[in-house]
């Protein structure tokens, strides 16, 4: 990640040198960027005030660029933009979309966010079972954020919602013909409801 950074950084220097021995020419304006990876490293840039003045605001509008593109990681810190009001107004809908955009794509991130999403009816009709669905999926995904979070927000869910997650997190990987896990059985007694 940081090689990427420091390869960006360069290619920005090296427009910059350029131009400046150029009497009269200017670096290409930043609206020129169009690839969806410096797009996403100039969102990167702007929102942690890296090589450049922070502004989150303009960080968002270049997430949004990328993520309209189909980039995975734009479209995560688009989604936790909208959810915790970063450069836009709150709006967990927008976040949840986003969310599920990135989470379609495998980002554990984005599986538990929009878990978590689900499971409070936060932007969208609380669903438990979908709730568990991408629970389960970032879980599988790896990732110590899951590892930690997820198991407390599982033990909350009714039984059968979590065996109806299951079966669509079962579905989601067979429809992208990823590998099925050896299920672990659950049964009431885990359950928080009484």
């Amino acid at each position: 990640m940081w090689r990427r950074i420091a390869l960006v950084s360069l290619a920005v220097l090296a427009v910059a040198l350029s131009a400046a021995g150029d009497e009269g020419a200017e670096p290409a304006p930043a609206a020129e960027i169009t690839d969806a990876d410096d797009q996403f490293w100039r969102g990167f840039n702007l929102l942690n005030g890296r090589g450049v003045e922070r502004d989150v605001a303009q960080s968002t509008l270049w997430f949004r660029r990328a993520a309209e593109q189909g980039h995975m990681r734009s479209q995560v810190h688009l989604g936790m933009a909208y959810l915790m009001g970063r450069g836009v107004e709150i709006d967990p809908a927008l976040a949840l979309e986003w969310l599920v955009k990135a989470a379609d794509q495998g980002h554990p991130k984005a599986q538990f966010e929009a878990g978590v999403l689900y499971l409070e009816g936060r932007g969208v009709q609380r669903d438990q079972a979908e709730g568990a669905k991408w629970m389960l999926m970032s879980l599988l995904a790896g990732g110590p954020l899951p590892r930690a979070k997820v198991p407390t927000y599982l033990k909350g869910i009714p039984l059968p919602q979590f065996r109806e997650g299951q079966a669509r997190a079962r579905a989601w990987r067979v429809e992208r013909g990823l590998p099925l896990p050896e299920a672990r059985k659950r049964d009431a007694s885990e359950t928080a409801d009484p």
